[in-house]
């Protein structure tokens, strides 16, 4: 069985693209079966599964990420196949490589005998990258000692805050060993840490 080559650019007649330089070649090539199996138009129920589990943001290359996204618009309005995709794509379609691209992207899905463990491939790797980039909260769980130590006034209740766990109580740890801290689990505050 011939190795599958990956061209040096998804975009014709540029050298080597930098749009994915920093891409890793498993990325972009898991990229490719996916709008491969998804152009072929043999399974719809794969396209629709596809198109709900990522977003274009997903794919590295924005050639990839214009073609999901003219495979999304089709989607919404009848069948995807190569011929529906090309036409959707329009002008667009010479900036992402043209037929060439697109046919070999079929082909290299035929290849693949799991187009699905590419998507989970996909949808794993955009996770991570939402984790890397989401900002962090400058706070830090506990409150400083003088916020706990106040006494409550008469109008604030003695009740947790839904929004932030209350203080562990400072005999659990050691006054030499130093605080670590973890990610707040509580959905209203994804940024706040608290000890761990």
């Amino acid at each position: 069985m011939d190795a599958i080559t990956l061209p040096q650019t998804i975009h014709k007649g540029h050298g080597a693209c930098s749009a994915h330089s920093a891409a890793p070649v498993a990325a972009v090539l898991s990229e490719r079966i996916v709008l491969g199996a998804m152009l072929r138009g043999d399974d719809p129920g794969f396209t629709q599964d596809t198109l709900g589990r990522l977003a274009p943001a997903a794919f590295t290359i924005p050639a990839h990420r214009t073609v999901y996204a003219a495979i999304a618009r089709t989607a919404d309005t009848g069948t995807v196949d190569l011929s529906t995709v090309m036409l959707t794509l329009g002008d667009n379609l010479t900036a992402v490589g043209g037929f060439e691209q697109l046919s070999a992207a079929v082909q290299e899905s035929f290849t693949s005998t799991a187009p699905t463990d590419h998507v989970a491939r996909l949808a794993d790797q955009a996770t991570l990258d939402r984790r890397r980039a989401a900002p962090r909260c400058s706070r830090r769980w506990p409150p400083s000692t003088a916020a706990r130590t106040s006494t409550p006034t008469a109008s604030s209740s003695s009740t947790p805050s839904p929004r932030h766990p209350p203080p562990r109580s400072s005999s659990r740890r050691s006054k030499n060993r130093p605080v670590t801290t973890a990610r707040c689990s509580t959905s209203a505050c994804p940024g706040m840490f608290r000890p761990a």
